[in-house]
């Protein structure tokens, strides 16, 4: 990553539950000096440290606008939830499929930027045993497909030496904000952290004891600027990690929120078991990627930013 007289950054989905964390930490330093910050949303949004720029990066005019001015790195967080993409296939390949690849391919060889691109577990499809770094990627969604597409072609394009690319892989992102659910299926589990600090029951679609894997967006985005920041001499060709998340036992979650929050949460659980595989991470946590921890560290973690705000 060039560093001498700063760098220039663009994110896209810079207004999400992801993006506003990644881009608070990059105006705090954490990338160290940035001569430009160019934010792209699809909705209208302010940031006065910033050149914001509205609309989908699928539309060229738009995307011009990003990389007209050069780009060292570039965080590409933005697509279309999986439910939403699910019920609208020809947007979600627009925007998570075409879009993305013609982005990557307007950073391409210039100057080989660092590429940090959000993919997600979507991309493994539905493992059957433990998953780790190594877990064949079979996808069972649209969304889930273009996510690994794009994982391939940015390995392809770090090949050949026209970018720097770094996939990482979140997992249950929480909690998003109230009102901020649509279209994604695992709304509930961020509606969970919010019915226990609200003291309301709530109606959740897995078995009491499903396994969940769950992520504060405060380790996302940590997570997020350190793959933009890792050295690239010290990794391996292989440039996809699955972020180390907590996987959560649901009926043990429950507790733990009903102990932070002082209140017994009722729970009226599904049929669905919903159940997730074992994680092993350790090839994450050796590059220096990080987790929240057990699932009380989680429950603190989560719920302090609900009560913040």
């Amino acid at each position: 990553m060039r560093q001498a007289g700063g760098v220039r950054v663009v994110v896209t989905g810079a207004a999400g539950f992801i993006g506003r964390a990644v881009v608070d930490r990059i105006e705090r330093g954490a990338l160290g000096p940035v001569t430009e910050l160019r934010l792209n949303d699809v909705q209208a949004f302010e940031r006065p440290s910033a050149v914001v720029i509205t609309g989908t990066y699928a539309d060229p005019h738009v995307r011009a606008r990003l990389v007209e001015c050069g780009v060292d790195v570039l965080f590409h967080l933005a697509s279309l939830p999986g439910g939403a993409a699910e019920r609208e296939p020809a947007l979600g390949r627009s925007v998570n499929l075409d879009g993305s690849l013609a982005l990557l391919n307007a950073v391409a060889g210039n100057g080989a930027p660092v590429v940090v691109y959000t993919s997600s577990i979507a991309a493994l499809g539905r493992a059957d045993q433990i998953v780790t770094d190594s877990t064949a990627l079979r996808p069972s969604g649209s969304y889930g497909t273009h996510k690994a597409m794009v994982e391939l072609y940015l390995a392809d394009l770090t090949r050949r030496g026209l970018v720097d690319g770094r996939a990482i892989r979140p997992a249950g992102i929480v909690a998003r904000p109230r009102g901020a659910y649509a279209g994604f299926a695992t709304a509930w589990m961020s509606d969970l952290f919010h019915a226990a600090v609200e003291r309301r029951d709530i109606a959740v679609p897995a078995r009491a004891d499903s396994h969940i894997w769950l992520q504060s967006v405060d380790a996302v985005a940590d997570n997020t600027i350190h793959a933009a920041m890792m050295s690239a001499a010290a990794l391996a060709a292989h440039r996809a990690w699955t972020l180390p998340a907590t996987v959560v036992r649901l009926e043990s979650l429950v507790a733990a929120l009903a102990k932070r929050t002082g209140h017994a949460l009722r729970v009226d659980y599904g049929g669905g078991k919903n159940d997730q595989p074992p994680l092993d991470a350790s090839a994450a946590f050796e590059i220096g990627f990080v987790s929240d921890g057990n699932t009380e560290a989680l429950v603190d973690a989560v719920i302090a930013r609900i009560e913040r705000g």
